[in-house]
């Protein structure tokens, strides 16, 4: 039961992702970039500042002000501001697809960069998986499309910091 409970919240989640994409599409085209980023860092501040208040935590503390924690902070605002450019100037379904390959983009660095094993099974699966994302993008000049680098520069920028972070925990 619990696999199926498992289930049903991995769809759930994935259906929520997808209806927030929808939104922002929406509201990029009926206001400015800037401004639908503005009201849900907004929004997203004051249900932080409120969830943190209730269960007694300071909101703003002095270990933000660490470099590693701005350069991390950093890596998220930049990487939010392209998926929001990305969303409000290319097909959803594009922006979804260059997304998948995020795990696997994650999987490459992560042996490259950082010296994790990756068996020939996850090899295999890495790129079979990069097969498929190429098949749904249909990769050539004449179907390439600039402004999809804003979708593709969101997963490098947000996840290698993240992963570095991760790597060495006391320097983040």
């Amino acid at each position: 039961m619990d696999n199926l409970r498992g289930i049903g919240l991995m769809v759930t989640a994935m259906a929520f992702f997808a209806l927030g994409d929808m939104t922002i599409k929406w509201a990029t085209q009926v206001m400015p970039v800037a401004q639908v980023l503005a009201l849900l860092g907004l929004g997203g501040g004051l249900v932080f500042a409120t969830m943190s208040r209730i269960k007694g935590h300071r909101v703003i503390s002095r270990d933000f002000l660490r470099a590693p924690i701005l350069l991390r902070n950093g890596a998220e605002v930049v990487g939010t501001v392209c998926m929001f450019l990305a969303l409000s100037r290319v097909d959803l379904s594009m922006v979804a697809a260059i997304l998948q390959a995020t795990p696997l983009a994650v999987t490459f660095g992560a042996a490259l960069f950082l010296g994790e094993h990756v068996g020939w099974r996850r090899w295999s699966a890495t790129f079979v998986g990069f097969i498929g994302v190429l098949i749904i993008m249909r990769p050539g000049l004449s179907g390439f499309d600039p402004d999809t680098i804003w979708a593709r520069y969101q997963p490098s920028c947000r996840f290698a910091t993240r992963a570095w972070c991760f790597r060495w925990p006391l320097a983040c």
